[in-house]
């Protein structure tokens, strides 16, 4: 292998074993964010996600900012916010799915997808959501409040990690 990619790869990991806590590359499972006590008055975001081979394979939603690992590759998500107007879409095969929101699964499509966006609609209560995806390249992207994150190019990886977090 190539120097380059071993040490990018290896930065990833550190990165995200820095930021996480744990090591955040075990596959089909939950790794618990560090940052996952929310005060009781602030509404938790609830995200669940579909995995390429596996489908909806969360028994429900998971609701403290953990990272989460498809390991074939992510093909579907569903996120709420309790009291929150929340919308969501994904990028695949060159174009944008319809948006989706407030809990409802987007997806599942036979191919992983390379990029996500999510978005507070809710104006009146306000907040923000930021959201980090690793792709099959080891490479991190954050994006926040209907900012995409991940790849929207040809022949993008596909993302394999996310994490969501809402603010209020």
């Amino acid at each position: 292998m190539n120097k380059k990619i071993i040490l990018s790869s290896f930065l990833v990991v550190l990165f995200c074993i820095l930021t996480f806590g744990s090591s955040a590359f075990a596959h089909g499972k939950v790794v618990p964010s560090r940052d996952s006590a929310t005060p009781s008055n602030s509404p938790q975001i609830c995200i669940d996600v579909s995995d390429v081979n596996n489908g909806w394979f969360l028994p429900q939603p998971v609701c403290d900012s953990s990272l989460i690992s498809a390991p074939n590759g992510i093909n579907g998500i569903a996120v709420s916010v309790k009291g929150r107007d929340v919308h969501y879409s994904a990028f695949v095969n060159g174009a944008w799915l319809p948006e989706e929101k407030n809990g409802n699964k987007l997806g599942a499509t036979a191919q992983a997808w390379t990029a996500i966006r999510i978005s507070i609609g809710d104006r009146v209560h306000g907040g923000s959501v930021s959201y980090l995806v690793v792709d099959g390249n080891f490479k991190v992207s954050p994006g926040h409040d209907d900012q995409p994150a991940g790849n929207t190019a040809a022949n993008a990886a596909s993302l394999y990690l996310i994490q969501v977090q809402f603010k209020s």
